[in-house]
């Protein structure tokens, strides 16, 4: 199915992020390292977002702030971080968790380490689905329907197993059953298709989508394969450097990008010329942040080849142009004036 075409339910956000940062204090210097700066989300029921960028852009630690899975010496302060309709910016560790697996839940990047070796599938299953006021056997039918839905054969045998006896796929399937467990609002994956073949990371990609279009649950995936996005997204958020860079439907952003590390990110996409030889793969010159170095301005000027003269002084604003959001000089002030 094309996203761009999907029926999407009524604009309800089930997620809402407004200034979230985090950052890490340095214990020799007392230096601030902001790993995240000004991140803001708002992810209606049963769309699909798509969180891209770089290694080291600041994705997984987002989501992870937002889960409140982020431990000294990081920390971690929001404006909001509302999910079905709960604002939860300063909530208690003993509050998240009552929250995570109910509301909002997260796949990690490596099932093998998310699951615990010691227990069987089954129990791992039953233990987190007990987590509501239900029985065992009432856990054990639901675990076992869980297997099912994630397109587990033999969800009886596989309940005995476990996690290093089975495959990447198959692990990545118990942990996606496992975060559905208790029928989250919010799904976040991270890297869910990482070390997996491409049919397997085609029937993930399919098992969400079919996950969002049947419950209504949002998900939210990331990842550094912009290629997926047409097949899967129907908005896409590209981080560089801990910021928001720019954030749309996948049509505009991936159709007609606004940034100039979005646009430098898409050329880099391998084609079918590239694979076969028949030109050199682009890539993006320079190198990441160096995040102990302050950056005053928009931190892609280093590597910007259309970089103004202030961009790498003075921060961009994000504006709002066309129904997507877009942090560069280039876009709200093209003619080069400081702002």
């Amino acid at each position: 199915m094309d996203p761009s075409t999907a029926t999407i339910p009524p604009q309800r956000p089930v997620l809402i992020v407004k200034g979230l940062g985090t950052w890490v204090t340095l214990d020799r210097s007392g230096t601030v390292v902001p790993l995240v700066e000004h991140f803001d989300l708002s992810v209606n029921a049963g769309e699909r977002w798509a969180i891209v960028g770089e290694s080291g852009s600041g994705k997984s630690i987002s989501a992870r702030s937002i889960m409140s899975l982020v431990d000294p010496p990081l920390v971690t302060k929001a404006d909001q971080i509302q999910i079905d309709g709960v604002d939860l910016s300063t909530a208690s560790r003993a509050d998240w968790r009552n929250v995570r697996g109910q509301r909002i839940a997260m796949i990690l990047q490596d099932p093998l380490t998310a699951l615990s070796p010691v227990f069987t599938v089954g129990n791992q299953l039953i233990e987190t689905i007990r987590r509501r006021p239900v029985s065992v056997d009432v856990a054990r039918a639901r675990s076992l329907d869980l297997l099912g839905q994630v397109g587990i054969p033999d969800p009886a045998l596989r309940m005995k197993a476990y996690p290093h006896e089975l495959s990447g796929g198959m692990r990545q399937r118990i942990a996606i059953a496992l975060a559905l467990a208790c029928e989250p609002r919010v799904l976040i994956a991270d890297e869910p298709t990482t070390a997996l073949d491409v049919t397997v990371q085609a029937q993930i990609l399919d098992l969400l989508v079919n996950l969002s279009e049947r419950s209504g649950t949002a998900v939210v995936i990331i990842t550094h394969d912009i290629g997926i996005l047409p097949d899967f997204a129907h908005k896409v958020a590209v981080m560089y450097g801990g910021r928001l860079m720019e954030t749309g439907t996948v049509d505009q952003v991936v159709a007609a990008p606004r940034h100039p590390y979005t646009q430098a990110l898409l050329r880099a996409r391998p084609g079918r010329s590239s694979i076969e030889g028949r030109r050199r793969l682009p890539i993006i010159g320079g190198a990441p942040p160096d995040l102990l170095r302050k950056q005053p301005g928009c931190p892609f000027a280093p590597r910007c080849e259309v970089a103004l003269p202030h961009c790498g002084q003075i921060r961009p604003k994000t504006t709002l142009i066309d129904g997507r959001t877009v942090a560069c000089h280039l876009v709200t002030n093209p003619e080069g004036a400081a702002n």
